[in-house]
């Protein structure tokens, strides 16, 4: 089974311009999640967002298919991966099993397999099940805790898949992967000094390994520890200069450090290198519109808008909205704030916009609308 996914994951947070020129739209450092190798699989295509319960007014996070180390073919384990041999460890081969083996399971190694199987097909009860039958038969299996923590991560159980994380890394405490995941989880428990550690743990098994700088660089911005993560985003990026999402990392600390000229040209690059990336684009949209560019902040932020994920695109006509009625085109910020209102109904900076554009047209009434909409919404969040 072969996964989809990277991360950092994420995170996770969705940013909003809403009535202020600048409101920190959305920053995706993917989770970046935000979102390992090995021969054990883990098909969750996607991670709980936060967008529409809370979104927030800070970059979001990269995607997890980045933080854990599973696109393009990428690993997390570098030469951990080749050289972890024995049976059981985080990185060895996953086990295979028959047809019939797989219908009547006796060893730990038939249930890894089957539990495999089931996480593949998302029948996470019944996954979680096998490898604990596993574990029964096998308790210094680090293979089952690892694969175990996967699927409550997949389900969002985070303090099981910590749990399980660091039990498979006490077993296999020379596994890149283990800790890689293991600082995922902690990350979106927000435990992040706890997830630096794990990182910086990686890094030290994996060196070379370009998603755990990421992951690094992801949790060091959420810290706000800016001239920490650059080093962290730059080194991704020279290990990986194919994959936008530590180019998008680095335009958001750049972006935080008021550097505009410089997080505008790094945005550029991260979409020239994946132009299907509606994170990058949000974000340039973003720092093109602090410098004051916003003819190109606009067509960015249209960009977004078509492009997945599609979490993004409210916010991105949200922010489409905002820099439009800067430009005094009134109709086309009022058209673009009901695009977004009409993706996330229940989205405040929307209706707070969509009031503001419909005051400055002259339709009282139907502003005071939209902004008595959005303070009932912010009073429910």
């Amino acid at each position: 089974m072969k996964r989809k996914r990277y991360l950092s994951y994420f995170s996770e947070a969705l940013l909003v311009v809403a009535l202020r020129p600048l409101m920190f739209s959305v920053f995706i450092p993917s989770s970046i999640a935000f979102p390992v190798d090995s021969a054990v699989a883990d098909p969750r295509d996607d991670k709980p967002s936060d967008f529409s319960a809370s979104p927030r007014t800070s970059p979001a996070a990269n995607s997890d298919e980045w933080a854990r180390g599973t696109k393009s073919g990428m690993t997390i384990g570098g030469t951990e991966a080749s050289t972890a041999a024995r049976r059981g460890s985080i990185d060895a081969p996953a086990p295979t099993a028959s047809a019939a083996a797989l219908a009547n399971p006796q060893t730990g190694s038939d249930f890894i397999a089957l539990g495999n199987r089931l996480h593949g097909e998302r029948k996470f009860n019944a996954a979680i099940e096998a490898y604990n039958d596993a574990i029964a038969r096998d308790p210094m299996n680090a293979q089952a805790y690892f694969n175990l923590g996967r699927v409550y991560f997949d389900q969002y159980r985070l303090s099981e898949a910590i749990k399980a994380y660091q039990q498979a890394v006490d077993l296999d405490p020379n596994s890149a992967t283990g800790y890689n995941e293991l600082g995922l989880a902690l990350k979106h428990r927000r435990r992040f000094s706890d997830a630096i550690v794990a990182y910086r743990r990686a890094i030290e098994l994996s060196p070379d390994n370009a998603a755990t700088y990421n992951n690094l660089g992801n949790v060091l911005y959420q810290t706000r520890q800016y001239d920490d993560a650059v080093p962290m985003f730059r080194k991704a990026i020279e290990l990986d200069p194919k994959q936008a999402e530590p180019m998008i990392g680095l335009g958001s600390v750049l972006y935080s450090q008021g550097k505009m000229d410089e997080a505008v040209t790094t945005l550029q690059r991260a979409t020239a290198v994946d132009p299907k990336s509606g994170t990058a684009f949000f974000n340039l949209g973003v720092a093109l519109q602090a410098a004051r560019k916003l003819d190109q902040s606009a067509a960015a932020y249209r960009r977004a808008a078509g492009l997945p994920p599609a979490a993004i695109a409210a916010p991105a006509y949200n922010n489409l909205s905002n820099v439009l009625r800067e430009m005094q085109d009134v109709p086309g910020a009022i058209a673009a704030a009901r695009r977004a209102v009409s993706l996330a109904p229940t989205y405040a900076p929307a209706y707070r916009n969509l009031g503001q554009a419909l005051l400055a047209d002259g339709q009282a009434a139907d502003g005071n609308a939209a902004l008595a909409k959005a303070q009932k919404l912010d009073g429910q969040h």
